[in-house]
């Protein structure tokens, strides 16, 4: 090994947990801001839990940035899926109930397609050469 290589690597490791933090966290304000105008979250609520940005850097630090979007993306996806069939089937236990709303935990799907990505991150990218 490099050294040259070791500190690409380092750095694209770094870069991966700082993205993957500030996304979730620019949008937790952003969506907690839209939220608490509307009059939909109180003062001392958040609409992203802190544990799920802290999650993505550290999935960011361990996948590397180029991976990112896929990850959000899909975890995003197979939340909405899953928020959905548990509705439609009335499953109560799925949900976390925070005021007057149902909150899917975010982070069990960032677990869930990082995952994925490591074992199929190759016909993945694959797709996006098409």
């Amino acid at each position: 090994f490099s050294m040259q290589f070791s500190i690409h690597a380092a750095l694209v490791s770094l870069l991966g947990a700082a993205l993957g933090f500030l996304i979730l966290w620019c949008v937790n304000i952003l969506f907690t801001g839209i939220l608490r105008i509307t009059a939909l979250l109180k003062e001392n609520e958040s609409a992203i839990g802190f544990g799920d940005p802290l999650l993505l850097g550290a999935i960011g630090a361990i996948m590397g940035v180029r991976l990112l979007p896929q990850i959000i993306f899909f975890a995003s996806v197979q939340g909405l899926l899953a928020f959905g069939i548990a509705k439609a089937l009335r499953v109560q236990r799925f949900f976390l109930r925070i005021g007057n709303y149902d909150a899917v935990p975010f982070g069990a799907f960032l677990c869930l397609t990082s995952l994925e990505m490591l074992i199929f991150s190759h016909q993945v990218q694959f797709l996006y050469r098409l």
